[in-house]
């Protein structure tokens, strides 16, 4: 992550990138990632689910859900 100097509870784009092999490998559109910051759903593609996913034409962004925490506010006078 840009700008992170330590560890961090989860990663977005991992958890996608798990997402999609398994929803390759399992033909699923619904998976559930268990990061150590908490529960993520990744939602892809309803094609998954048919086993007929092909990387070059049916790769659709994927919803990545998961719970938000306001962790500080900024300010900023013009």
């Amino acid at each position: 992550e840009r700008g992170v100097e330590d560890f961090t509870l989860a990663c977005g784009t991992g958890a996608v990138a798990a997402a999609v092999y398994w929803g390759v490998l399992r033909k699923v559109e619904k998976i559930k990632v268990n990061m150590p910051g908490g529960l993520l759903q990744v939602n892809l593609d309803p094609i998954f689910s048919l086993g007929q996913f092909n990387f070059q034409t049916n790769l659709k962004s994927p919803l990545l859900i998961g719970e938000a925490k306001l962790i500080g506010q900024v300010v900023i006078k013009l």
